[in-house]
């Protein structure tokens, strides 16, 4: 059966994000940033009902610049 209706915790770059996963004990984030380099996310569900114990899981990412070009008609 899901884990539906749970928190999770989403910390990345060193700010959480708490969240709630949906009738199918999933969930989702988009993230934005406005800078490049290495990050890392970490998970971290807490059961309070004790059905299992606390669960985390750790990911990095990298974001890079991309290449663009700006035209201004005046």
């Amino acid at each position: 059966q899901p884990m539906a209706n749970r928190e999770i915790t989403l910390v990345i770059d060193e700010v959480s994000h708490y969240l709630t996963t949906d009738a199918n004990g999933r969930y989702e984030y988009n993230y934005t940033t406005v800078k490049e380099g290495t990050f890392t996310a970490v998970a971290t569900f807490y059961d309070t009902e004790g059905v299992v114990a606390t669960l985390s899981n750790e990911t990095t990412f990298k974001v890079s610049k991309l290449n663009t070009t700006t035209v201004v008609t005046v």
